[in-house]
């Protein structure tokens, strides 16, 4: 395994990517439809009120007071269920969907262990709290130009606090943790799966499933802001250059790429990559393909905006991505530039993308 490099700020979003690997263009389907219901694990009941969506998109619902729900239109591919209510274990699992049809599934729901009785925060603890949030806040929506258009909507869920033993700082929230994104045009709820940092070195991990439900304005300008952020986003993102790579559309989409050792791209030295530096396999894996390769690669984009510049390395020199860019395990990714400041804050849904692509 490769080590890291003193100066590399591993940030590893452990954001969980859909896999797709249907067409993007053409008609599409009416899609799928997911039925089920949700039952207590520990009686047997139904469980009302609890939220139950695929992650990285608009598809979701709630469920009655009998713990049914139903979700609609699924475009074929593979997704994350996800199901979560107060008071109860989140559960997640891989759901796969051809282009029409319907499935039925039943989710169980473990109680959370009561926690002891809540006692009064006193003026330092609450003091303490905020600092930590003001830190949470910078580290989980990132620090691109989009982060300043983002406000976390009900911080008090969030339970922030220092691990006795990493001294990292480490979030949970039994609530789904809702951010408007003004600059996108999306409210994004996210059930939070886990949050540590290492605020020292200013490294962590994070893994999260967001669910989007657009903000409307009856403004034109909103929405002409709106796409035209949303554009820029993807256009200077890590997917998008996955996406150019398997493609074979990287010097269409304005990307030069050098490879080397990361001392040596830094001082300058470049080799542009030639035949066999970066090798594209297909897999087993319904929509996945292998990438492979060796050093480090100089991304550098020429985009509406300039040029931007990043550093990117593989664990172990291989990763699965999916067929709109998306790595299957993003802790086998590594950045140093700007791609590791892009966080919640520059996320978009899965469709968004799949709609952009498609309209080429």
């Amino acid at each position: 395994m490769r080590s890291p490099h003193p100066h590399l700020v591993r940030t590893a979003l452990a954001i969980l990517f859909l896999l797709v690997g249907a067409s993007v263009s053409g008609q599409q389907p009416s899609g799928s439809t997911l039925t089920g219901r949700v039952l207590d694990a520990a009686t047997g009941m139904p469980v009302e009120n609890a939220n139950v969506f695929l992650a990285q998109t608009l598809l979701g619902t709630s469920t009655d007071d009998q713990g049914n729900f139903s979700i609609a239109r699924i475009p074929p591919g593979k997704y994350r269920l996800v199901a979560s209510r107060v008071g109860y274990q989140m559960q997640t699992a891989s759901v796969t969907f051809g282009e029409s049809g319907t499935s039925w599934r039943e989710i169980n729901l473990p109680p959370r262990i009561l926690q002891a009785e809540e006692v009064q925060v006193s003026g330092d603890a609450q003091t303490e709290w905020k600092k930590h949030l003001q830190n949470f806040t910078e580290k989980f929506l990132g620090t691109s130009e989009y982060a300043s258009y983002c406000r976390i909507e009900n911080p008090e869920v969030i339970t922030l606090g220092i691990d006795s033993i990493s001294r990292d700082l480490v979030a949970t929230s039994e609530r789904l943790i809702a951010v408007e994104n003004r600059a996108l045009g999306y409210r994004v709820d996210i059930a939070l799966g886990e949050f540590s940092w290492d605020l020292r070195r200013d490294q962590g991990r994070y893994l999260i499933y967001p669910y989007f439900e657009p903000l409307t304005s009856g403004h034109q300008d909103s929405l002409l802001f709106w796409e035209e952020n949303r554009r820029g986003s993807y256009e200077r993102s890590l997917q998008h250059f996955l996406f150019s790579l398997l493609a074979g559309t990287l010097e269409e989409e304005r990307y030069e790429v050098n490879i080397g050792t990361l001392p040596s791209l830094r001082s300058g030295s470049r080799r542009g990559i030639g035949a066999g530096d970066i090798i594209i396999q297909d897999t087993d894996l319904w929509g996945m393909k292998r990438v492979l390769f060796d050093d480090w690669l100089l991304v550098e984009h020429y985009g509406e905006r300039g040029k931007e510049s990043n550093y990117l390395a593989l664990d172990q020199g291989i990763a699965l991505v999916d067929s709109l860019g998306n790595p299957s395990d993003p802790m086998s990714v590594h950045v140093i530039g700007p791609w590791q400041d892009r966080r919640v804050a520059d996320m978009l849904p899965l469709f968004w993308t799949r709609k952009r692509m498609a309209s080429e």
